[in-house]
């Protein structure tokens, strides 16, 4: 990811307001969707990151997924580090943050920009990767300690 030139001075504020705030995530931008967008990338993108996250932020169970985001140091340590066992590991370190009674904002900031699959094929490798990410989440907050209370049922109604 790219971040903009103010993406540090935009995400500090959130855990220095809230020291409860364990992890701050903006949106995740592809600067290189072509024109026409024939695979519809960005509409996928869109309702992934925008509405259902930042649905999630105002109902407590944000999900800072992917890269570029900040975290606490005290948060991730209070938790064990970043969770490991899943290819979803920033979804379920976000699950196990919240668990601990932090707190993870979705910021509805365009902050940093990435690649998009530049072909049929990449695209369908993302969105295999992704399902396999969101079943692997599943998986993780079903059968284990990660689905102890209402935190997790909240999650999984998403799906």
């Amino acid at each position: 990811m790219i971040p903009e030139k103010d993406w540090l001075r935009r995400l500090v504020p959130h855990l220095l307001q809230d020291p409860k705030m364990g992890l701050a995530s903006p949106n995740q931008r592809f600067y290189n969707v072509p024109r026409g967008d024939s695979l519809g990338q960005l509409l996928q993108f869109d309702q992934l990151m925008m509405v259902r996250q930042i649905r999630k932020d105002f109902d407590d169970t944000g999900l800072g997924g992917g890269t570029g985001w900040l975290a606490r140091r005290s948060a991730i340590d209070s938790i064990g580090g970043f969770a490991a066992d899943s290819i979803a590991e920033d979804f379920l370190t976000c699950v196990d943050l919240m668990e601990a009674g932090w707190n993870v904002a979705v910021l509805d900031e365009n902050l940093q920009w990435g690649l998009a699959p530049d072909s049929f094929n990449g695209h369908s490798k993302q969105i295999q990767r992704w399902s396999s990410a969101m079943l692997s989440f599943y998986k993780a907050l079903t059968g284990s300690a990660r689905a102890k209370d209402l935190l997790a049922f909240k999650l999984l109604a998403e799906f």
